[in-house]
C-alpha cells in the first residue's frame, strides 16, 4: 500500500518534467522567403552588385515583390521616410543615386526587403509553467532588411542591416499561481 504514493509521485515527475523541448509550447514567426537563415539573405544580397545586376537578375535573387511577401516596393514618399527622417538628416547626407531618385523621381524603382524569424520556446517546469507559477520563454531568432534602389532596370545603390543572431529570454515568476491570473479573467467594475 505504500507503493501507491510513490509510483503517483513517479508518474507526476515523469509526466512533468522540466527543461526546454518538453511538453511545453513552442511558436514560430517568419515571414515566406527562399532565405531560410540569416547567412542564405545574406548571401543572396552580397551577390547584388551596383550599375551591373539587372531587375531581372534581382527576380532570380529571390527580390521580386510579386512573388516574395517580405519584398516591399517603395515609393518616393517611402525612400524619404528611410533615408531622410527628420531635419536632422540633410540631403548632402544622402549617397548620391538615393538622393537623385527622391529629387528627380523618373525612371528609379526602389524595393525593401524585411525578414524577421523568431522562435518561442517555452522552457523550465512544465507543472510550475502550466499552474502559472513559473515561465520562462527562450526566443531566438534572426532578422535582415536591405534597401535596393534601381534606376532604368539597373541596380544602382544597396544597403543591408540586420541581426545574425537574436537571443532574447522573459522570466515571469507569479508566487501564487493561478490565484494572481483571477485579476485578468474578472470583468470589469463600472464607474
Amino acid at each position: 500500500m505504500k507503493t501507491t504514493p510513490t509510483l503517483f509521485l513517479l508518474t507526476v515527475l515523469l509526466a512533468f518534467p522540466s527543461g526546454c523541448k518538453t511538453s511545453l509550447p513552442t511558436d514560430s514567426t517568419s515571414v515566406k522567403s527562399p532565405w531560410n537563415s540569416f547567412s542564405e539573405a545574406k548571401s543572396s544580397y552580397d551577390q547584388i552588385v551596383p550599375h551591373q545586376t539587372t531587375e531581372v537578375d534581382l527576380k532570380k535573387l529571390g527580390y521580386d515583390p510579386f512573388v516574395n511577401p517580405g519584398i516591399k516596393m517603395l515609393n518616393c514618399l517611402d525612400v524619404m521616410q528611410r533615408f531622410v527622417p527628420n531635419n536632422s538628416v540633410r540631403m548632402e547626407m544622402v549617397a548620391t543615386e538615393v538622393r537623385k531618385l527622391i529629387e528627380t523621381r523618373e525612371g528609379y524603382s526602389a524595393y525593401e526587403l524585411d525578414l524577421n524569424y523568431t522562435k518561442s520556446e517555452r522552457c523550465g517546469n512544465a507543472l510550475a509553467d502550466a499552474l502559472s507559477f513559473s515561465r520562462k520563454t527562450k526566443e531566438p531568432g534572426w532578422n535582415f532588411r536591405a534597401i535596393i534602389v534601381t534606376n532604368n532596370n539597373v541596380v544602382v545603390y544597396k544597403i543591408w542591416s540586420g541581426q545574425p543572431c537574436i537571443e532574447r529570454y522573459e522570466d515571469k515568476a507569479r508566487p501564487l499561481g493561478p490565484l494572481q491570473t483571477l485579476d485578468d479573467i474578472r470583468p470589469p467594475i463600472p464607474i
